[in-house]
Parts: structure tokens; C-alpha cells; sequence
């Protein structure tokens, strides 16, 4: 998924717009799953521009829409809410990748 690649080359704005795109026309709980990537993106461009503050407060609500138990066909959830756990619960802000499953 382009949107995952350009997050994990940290080119986050990029990756927001094309997250944007595939969530206008997602529905359910992938819609949501998708708005918690588009926020955990956004965060992250506060990251680069020097808004830790912004970041996380951008993570708090991306990590609503990222539920526990919610299934992925194109990833593996677990790892992406506890990367932004560890971020909420140290304070410390760290940028990670995003796995996405093999089919």
C-alpha cells in the first residue's frame, strides 16, 4: 500500500494524501482503522516540524480510531498501537515503520 511506503520512508505529509484518498471511499471499521494511519501521519509531520506537543495530542486521537481488536487484512494492527502505547505512555516521541502482513 503506497500510503504505508511513503510513511515508512517518513515522508509522512505524502502519506496522509494518500491515506485520504483510500479513506473517502472505505467504509466500517476499515474507515476507521485508515483515520487512525491518516492521524498517526499527521502526527508525526508535527514531529518533523518541531510540535511535540501537537504530536502527541494527534496520536491520543489516532489511537481511538485505531482500536484494540479490530481486525486487518493489510496489517498487523498490534504492533501499530503499541508503538503509539510506548509513545503515549513515555512521553518520548520515536518515529516507527508500519508492517503490513504478507498474503
Amino acid at each position: 500500500m503506497e500510503g504505508i511506503e511513503l510513511f515508512n520512508e517518513e515522508r509522512f505529509w505524502e502519506s496522509h494524501e494518500v491515506l485520504e484518498q483510500i479513506w473517502r471511499e472505505s467504509k466500517g471499521s476499515e474507515r476507521d482503522t485508515i483515520q487512525g494511519l491518516i492521524l498517526t501521519a499527521a502526527a508525526f509531520v508535527h514531529y518533523q516540524k518541531n510540535e511535540p506537543d501537537v504530536c502527541v495530542s494527534v496520536l491520543k486521537r489516532a489511537r481511538i480510531k485505531i482500536a484494540d481488536g479490530q481486525p486487518n487484512e493489510m496489517m498487523d494492527l498490534g504492533p501499530l498501537r503499541k508503538n503509539i502505547d510506548l509513545i503515549l505512555d513515555s512521553g518520548h516521541i520515536r518515529i516507527f515503520k508500519i508492517g503490513i502482513m504478507d498474503h
